[in-house]
């Protein structure tokens, strides 16, 4: 029996793909894909690549650049992702574009699966109803440095 091989995504990567790139090096069994709405022609993540050593894009990451976090996953099939997570997005985002993002995130993530956000504390009550009222089951944990 073949394993299927598990899609992450992560949305609002920015310039670098700092995380997505250094998941894909760490994980080369697991597909990702980082979502960021700059165009490709600000995006630095090549240089963020020959920083880390390497000469080439792995071939288990694919940059979706010039496109934001919902018009990304409206465009995907149902049940497609294993985990996606975006760290400081939710809070550059209008209460609109959040509502259809968190409604994609339902449709695209596999049973069983989860999305994982990281916010500034400000939002620390806000974001975790909205996503309640969404239908997310949401935990929330504070980080400090």
């Amino acid at each position: 029996m073949k394993l299927r091989t598990r899609t992450v995504v992560g949305l609002g990567e920015g310039l670098r793909a700092k995380k997505a790139i250094d998941l894909a090096l760490t994980h080369k069994k697991t597909n990702f894909i980082a979502v960021e709405k700059l165009k490709s022609e600000r995006l630095e993540h090549f240089k963020y690549l020959r920083e880390k050593g390497q000469k080439m894009m792995p071939s288990n990451l694919t940059i979706k650049a010039g496109t934001g976090a919902g018009k990304f996953l409206s465009a995907q099939k149902p049940n497609s992702f294993d985990h996606v997570y975006s760290h400081f997005l939710l809070q550059h985002v209008s209460h609109a574009e959040r509502q259809q993002i968190f409604r994609e995130l339902l449709r695209t993530l596999r049973p069983g699966s989860k999305f994982l956000t990281i916010e500034d504390g400000h939002y620390e009550k806000a974001f975790p109803l909205e996503m309640q009222r969404a239908g997310f089951r949401v935990t929330v944990k504070k980080i400090s440095l």
